[in-house]
C-alpha cells in the first residue's frame, strides 16, 4: 500500500477518526496522518501483538499504540529525549504503574536488532529522511520482521525535487523524497525481499500540507511486508 497525504481533508479525517475512537492526539497536527495509519494497520492485530518503533523520537506513537491496548512496545533511537521521560511520565500515571509500559533501547536502529526480535509490526514514522542508509535499512528490516509482519514507513515527500535553504534538521541531514527516490526506496525493498502491499503505484499529491524550514511538502506512507507473503 502506498498512501499520500493528499490534502488538509486528509489530515481533518484522520483528526475527526482519532477524536470518535477517543484517542491521543499528536502535538503535530499533520502526524494525527501517520497515526491515523497505525490506527487502520492495527485493527486485525490481537493485543498482544509485538510493536517495535525505529525512531521513537518523544514517544508519541508509542503511547499511542499503548492507548490502543497494546501491551508489548518496544522502541530504539540514539537519544532518550526530556519529552520521552516526559511521556513515559504520563503513561505511567494514566495507567497507574510504577515502571515504564515502553521496552527501550539507545542505540543506532541500523545496527541495533533487539533480543525480542522479530516483530509482527514495525514502524518508522518520520526518520528515514534523515539520512537513513536505505539499504542497510532494509536488510535490518528484513531480520526484525515476523513471517507475517508488516512494516510502515512515512516519510516526507512531493513528486517533484523541492529546494529550500536547509538541509539539515534536529542536527542530521534531510531532504525530502521525491517520485524518483521513492522508486529507489522501493527497488532497495525488494531486494531485500520485502515487497509494497497491495497497490503499488504512487498516488497524486494534492497540496503541500506541511511547511517546515522554508520547505512546503506533504507525507507518503509505504507498508511492506515479505515478499514470500
Amino acid at each position: 500500500m502506498i498512501q499520500v497525504c493528499g490534502s488538509w481533508r486528509d489530515i481533518g479525517e484522520a483528526v475527526l477518526l482519532l477524536q470518535e475512537k477517543e484517542l491521543p492526539m499528536h502535538e503535530t497536527p499533520q502526524k494525527n496522518w501517520d497515526h491515523a495509519l497505525v490506527y487502520h494497520l492495527t485493527e486485525a492485530l490481537p493485543k498482544s501483538a509485538s510493536i517495535l518503533d525505529l525512531g521513537f523520537g518523544s514517544l508519541q506513537t508509542l503511547a499511542f499504540c499503548r492507548a490502543l491496548g497494546f501491551t508489548n512496545v518496544h522502541g530504539i533511537d540514539f537519544t532518550m529525549s526530556w519529552r520521552a521521560r516526559l511521556t513515559i511520565l504520563q503513561t505511567m500515571r494514566r495507567e497507574r504503574r510504577l515502571s515504564s509500559p515502553f521496552r527501550l533501547y539507545l542505540g543506532d536502529m541500523l545496527k541495533l536488532v533487539p533480543k525480542e526480535s522479530p516483530f509482527d509490526l514495525l514502524l518508522c514514522l518520520s526518520v528515514i529522511e534523515h539520512g537513513v542508509d536505505l539499504k542497510i535499512f532494509f536488510e535490518v528490516c528484513k531480520k526484525m520482521l515476523a513471517p507475517q509482519g508488516t512494516l510502515l514507513v512515512t516519510t516526507d515527500y512531493w513528486p517533484t525535487k523541492v529546494l529550500g535553504i536547509q538541509d539539515s534538521d534536529f542536527g542530521l541531514p534531510w531532504h525530502i523524497f521525491d517520485r524518483i527516490g521513492i522508486e529507489h526506496l522501493m527497488a532497495q525493498a525488494n531486494q531485500n525481499d520485502l515487497r509494497v502491499f497491495s497497490e503499488a503505484q504512487i498516488p497524486e499529491a494534492q497540496d503541500k500540507t506541511i511547511v517546515h524550514r522554508g520547505r512546503r511538502y506533504t507525507s507518503i506512507a509505504l507498508t511492506f511486508g515479505h515478499r514470500e507473503n
